[in-house]
């Protein structure tokens, strides 16, 4: 008796459930269809088109540029619905948290998917808007959603073809990587040359002596021999060191001790050479009677009249000195005179500079009595 009471029990609850079930079907309606999305862009002018495209991979066609090597402008706005939730954009989709953090590739230009001339003007994920430029094909522009099954609804496209004179991004590109590789080549050359500079100034401090001039003779002088048999080595090093004319220029400029204490030896060698010159000169010829003869003793009266002589031509070369330099001051301010200055003080200004400097010229003692 108590089995058939609790077979009766579920049996009524089983038919209740099948009842809920059935009441619930009938009461739900169907989801509607998304409507269609239209494959044609509108044109708005010749120049401006707008269209909605959908995650369905067909294609919006745009109208072909009026000019070549045209670049165009997309501006996408929109959010998209997927399964179990999601949403996503034009470059973004929901993550876990509901975050547009998830990159998709799933946006077509010209049939490819993020062409090599795609550039990102504005990527705004809050707003879900992102405008992009890329270079126009031959023919129509293309754009299209790749097709994503359970993802409904479409994205609003505004297309443009920017003026004629717009760099193409694929030019702009390649003369950015031009200018680049340009200034990474002209680094590694100053790179070098530093190291080169570095490396000789290093090596300079071994030669401090050839620096000195009054080393080098002493230095020539008693070992001329040597210096003479090694002339072929000293004058390769030599040549080798002058062949790397923008390192001496730039040493001769900003560190002269250097070029000095590499050519030291080369100045050592021509002083040996002139040395051995001179003894061979002296061994082979006989002395002369007028060096073997005694000297001329001068009466006191010669060597007044000597004396003399030589201060009238001291006193000569002071005038001659004083004339001259007079002589210059009015050449100077004649040439100037011929010249378009602003004023006659700044004419002024260039001549007492000039004054100056032949001045100083004087103080350096070349203005001495010759």
């Amino acid at each position: 008796m108590i089995a058939i009471i609790v077979l009766g029990v579920l049996a009524f609850i089983l038919l209740c459930a099948l009842v809920g079930v059935c009441a619930h079907t009938e009461t739900t309606p169907a989801v509607p269809a998304p409507p269609p999305v239209d494959l044609h862009a509108t044109v708005l002018d010749p120049l401006r088109s707008s269209a909605e495209i959908a995650p369905t991979g067909r294609e919006v066609f745009f109208p072909p540029p009026p000019h070549a090597g045209a670049v165009c402008q997309a501006t996408i706005t929109g959010v998209l619905c997927g399964p179990d939730g999601k949403l996503g954009d034009a470059f973004y989709a929901t993550d876990g948290d509901g975050n547009f953090r998830w990159g998709v590739d799933w946006l077509y230009i010209n049939g490819s998917h993020s062409p090599s001339t795609l550039e990102f003007l504005e990527s705004d994920r809050y707003l879900h808007r992102y405008t992009i430029r890329f270079d126009a094909p031959h023919g129509r522009p293309t754009i299209a959603l790749a097709r994503r099954p359970g993802w409904s609804g479409s994205l609003t496209l505004e297309f443009a073809v920017l003026p004629e004179s717009t760099p193409g991004v694929g030019e702009r590109r390649q003369r950015e990587k031009v200018r680049a590789e340009a200034e990474q080549a002209s680094a590694r050359v100053a790179q070098k040359f530093a190291a080169q500079i570095q490396a000789l100034v290093i090596r300079a401090e071994l030669f401090r002596n050839w620096e000195d001039p009054a080393y080098r003779e002493r230095f020539a002088r008693a070992h001329y021999d040597d210096l003479i048999k090694s002339q072929a080595e000293i004058r390769t090093e030599a040549r080798e060191l002058f062949e790397q004319h923008d390192l001496v220029q730039y040493l001769r400029r900003h560190n002269p001790a250097v070029v000095e204490r590499f050519v030291g030896r080369l100045e050592a060698l021509f002083l040996a050479e002139r040395i051995a010159l001179d003894k061979r000169l002296g061994a082979e010829q006989p002395a002369s009677p007028q060096a073997l003869a005694p000297r001329k003793k001068f009466t006191p009266d010669e060597v007044r009249a000597i004396k003399v002589r030589r201060q009238q031509v001291v006193i000569g070369d002071r005038v001659a000195l004083k004339l001259d330099k007079v002589e210059t001051r009015l050449q100077i301010r004649d040439r100037l005179a011929q010249m378009p200055f602003e004023d006659d003080d700044e004419r002024d200004a260039v001549e007492q500079e000039l004054l100056r400097e032949i001045e100083e010229g004087d103080d350096d003692g070349n203005g001495k009595t010759l």
